[in-house]
Parts: structure tokens; sequence; C-alpha cells
């Protein structure tokens, strides 16, 4: 059996232009749309919903069910009651909060970053440690091999030279020992030379008086002549030139 469904007509002020049937709504006579206040409440009259009171109030009688549902509430918002200054204080705070939170998050990132870079460069120098100590151990036995490999050589050395000259053994009877004092000393050589000096002068002066023939006394005069000596003349000393007392003098004038 098939139902033949109406078109519900429309009325109001801009209705859809889907209309209810494409939601679901049948054998509805008329479908009101956008209603002013007036409308609304002559059309609550006239269906006995409720009744108009004094003031132009409406009033309407729930029945037995008074209670409200929880969800089924409405809040009324105006410029004067829709801003609680305790409830901005706290909205305020707690965004202050949240930008701290957010703040130490991203310090708290940025200190996780560090130190696992922190973490991986001292794993990085303890694995360069280790090499390290592995490359001193390297040198410290090619230094010794080395060493010995110049001890050997010489022992070598010596024992070849010792067969060329036929020598059987050599034993060292005292270890050399470096002296406390340097083997020249420069003022030991000063000294000695000005000892030398001395001694060849005086060797050179006695050896010039020596052989010179000259007279210098009487004695040696009467010695060699083997005469006696009436009369000695001394050598004639170098005139000295003194200020005659006649000299005239010039005035001096000074100039100021």
């Amino acid at each position: 059996m098939l139902t033949e469904h109406r078109q519900i007509a429309n009325a109001g002020i801009r209705p859809s232009r889907h209309g209810l049937e494409e939601q679901g709504f049948r054998n509805l006579n008329v479908a009101y749309w956008n209603l002013g206040t007036a409308q609304l409440l002559e059309h609550a009259i006239q269906r006995r919903e409720g009744n108009l009171v004094s003031g132009g109030s409406f009033v309407v009688r729930t029945g037995q069910y008074t209670g409200r549902s929880p969800k089924d509430k409405f809040v009324v918002r105006d410029e004067t009651t829709d801003k609680d200054p305790n409830y901005e204080w706290a909205r305020m705070e707690m965004e202050k909060a949240q930008v701290q939170r957010d703040g130490l998050r991203a310090r708290q990132s940025d200190a996780a970053a560090q130190v696992a870079a922190l973490r991986q460069s001292a794993q990085q120098m303890q694995s360069d440690s280790l090499d390290q100590q592995d490359l001193l151990r390297t040198a410290k036995a090619a230094e010794d091999n080395y060493l010995l490999y110049l001890h050997k050589r010489e022992e070598a050395r010596i024992g070849d030279a010792l067969d060329e000259r036929r020598i059987l053994n050599v034993a060292i009877v005292e270890p050399p020992a470096a002296p406390a004092l340097p083997a020249r000393s420069m003022p030991l050589y000063f000294l000695l030379a000005f000892g030398l000096a001395m001694a060849f002068s005086v060797a050179i002066a006695f050896t010039t008086e020596y052989f010179d023939p000259t007279i210098r006394t009487p004695g040696e005069a009467c010695g060699l002549l083997e005469v006696p000596v009436l009369a000695w003349l001394p050598a004639p000393e170098p005139a000295i030139l003194q200020p005659s007392p006649f000299r005239i003098r010039r005035p001096k004038v000074v100039v100021q």
C-alpha cells in the first residue's frame, strides 16, 4: 500500500528553499519560518501553550515535570555581566602560567639538547683519550726499540774496532764523571797570561839594560875606564818657558 505525502506549505519570513521534506518531516500542513515575537505569542496562545499576564509576560505551565535537564540550559550574556573580574584575573594568571610553562618547556628542550651534545662530546673525548694512550704506548715502545737498536749498533761497532786492532776485551776501571768546575777557566788563563807577560817584560828590560853601552853614572865610568873621574856634567834639562814679567796685558772689555 503506497501512502501519498502532502507537500508542506511554507509561511513566514525567508523560508528555506530546501523545505522540511529533506529533513524527514511528513504530513505537516504549514511550516512557519523566522516568525517575530508577536506572531510566536499569538500562535502559542492559540495553541493554549500559555497565557499573557499583566506586564506583558508570557507564562507557561510545565505540568508535573518541573525539573530542568542539565543539558537544557541557556546562558544570557550582556556587556555588564559578561566579564567577571575574578574570572578575568584567573584567566590572565592562567595565560601567564601557560606562557611560563611553554618557556620552561622550551628551556628544558634546549637544556636536554645541550646535555646530549655534551654527553656526545664527552664520549668522543673519552674515545680520543683511549686512542691517545694507545699512541703514547706505541711511541714509547718505538723509542725503546730505537734506543736498543742504537745500543746494539754501538756494541757492534766497538766489537768490529776491537777485532781490527786485535783487542780481546776492554774494561772500564773508573766510570767518567762530570767535573764540578769547568776544565778551562778564564780567570786562570788570565792570571797565567799576566804572569808570563810580567816575566817577559822583566827579561826584556834586564837584557836591554845589560847590553846597553851607554855610561849613566860616574861609578860606571870609573869602572869602565879605570881612571878617576874629575868632573861630571849632567845632561841638560829642557828649557821651560815662563811668562815674561814685562808682558803687556790688554784690558778686557765685558759687553753685556
